[in-house]
């Protein structure tokens, strides 16, 4: 009876931090966002390039710069102009679909005519099979 007495204190202390943390991020979690907030500078795009390093192109007025950011430096690479902007295009590959489309172009360039479509077939699986084994590992 003893230990509930004791724990009881810990879990109604345990859930008003709980309430706190929640009363805090419901209000003051809005008016800290705007803090970062600019009129007149904008990042437009950030590339990580390794641990504490990246590309960033910034927008400042109606002019657009490439700069590199490390952790001890700040740097102006170059001006780029607008019309240089063009969004890239980044393709969404499934793994398997095209893990698989890379087998079936290489049985395609390299016909074995002593093997018949089944043994074919019983290749590609096992390929496949193995692949997939090495990406569950990873």
């Amino acid at each position: 009876m003893d230990n509930l007495l004791q724990v009881i204190p810990l879990l109604l202390g345990f859930f008003a931090v709980l309430f706190i943390a929640y009363l805090a991020t419901k209000f003051l979690g809005p008016k800290m966002s705007h803090m970062g907030a600019s009129k007149h500078i904008r990042i437009i795009d950030r590339v990580f390039l390794g641990n504490d390093k990246s590309v960033c192109i910034i927008q400042v007025g109606e002019r657009f710069f490439l700069i590199g950011v490390t952790n001890h430096h700040i740097g102006d690479i170059s001006e780029i102009q607008e019309a240089d902007l063009v969004p890239l295009t980044v393709q969404k590959n499934n793994a398997f679909n095209s893990l698989f489309e890379v087998y079936i172009r290489k049985f395609r360039q390299n016909p074995e005519d002593s093997l018949d479509e089944r043994d074919r077939i019983q290749q590609i699986k096992e390929s496949l099979e193995n692949q997939r084994r090495k990406m569950k590992d990873l």
